[in-house]
């Protein structure tokens, strides 16, 4: 198992602690979990803690999970973590205000671990990929600002970068 600090990062938002209890003991051995139990603390730890995957209820008192999902999408610091609304609201046009407002998944509850671990799984390996690009294009622009200021070392790396070495 790796490190704690290697492990990707989930922030579990919910106002029940059985809820936070269940997905802790599921995804618990493989992720860093950290835990909100309101909309406003989920956001100060988003924006704190950078997670790769937000699980967030959506019925919570004071700022719904719907609100929170907005306020974390219109934020350049957390407008690209995935969120997955966990609820036990059913209805398709709760999971079509989810979507709409930039989720990316929706589990219903009660909670099969089974199912929330393979969901978690794929997103959080989609983010990991995204931010491995992310990173790469990085390398790839500052190498390509060197190069063009006369570097040629910086050009080597750049072709390499840009064959796949």
């Amino acid at each position: 198992m790796a490190e704690a600090n290697d492990r990707p990062r989930i922030l579990i938002v919910d106002d029940l602690p059985g809820n936070l209890k269940i997905v802790q003991a599921a995804l618990g051995n493989e992720y860093e979990l950290f835990m909100a139990t309101n909309g406003q603390k989920a956001l100060e730890l988003a924006e704190a803690r950078r997670p790769h995957l937000i699980l967030l209820d959506i019925m919570m008192p004071e700022m719904d999970g719907y609100e929170v999902c907005r306020r974390l999408k219109s934020d350049p610091t957390t407008s690209d973590v995935a969120v997955l609304f966990l609820s036990s609201r059913d209805e398709i046009m709760d999971e079509v205000k989810g979507i709409m407002l930039g989720a990316s998944d929706f589990i219903l509850k009660p909670i099969e671990p089974t199912l929330l671990k393979a969901r978690v799984m794929g997103h959080i390996r989609r983010a990991m990929a995204f931010q491995a690009l992310r990173d790469r294009l990085a390398t790839g622009a500052k190498l390509a600002q060197q190069a063009m200021a006369g570097d040629s070392q910086a050009l080597s790396q750049l072709l390499a970068l840009l064959q796949g070495a």
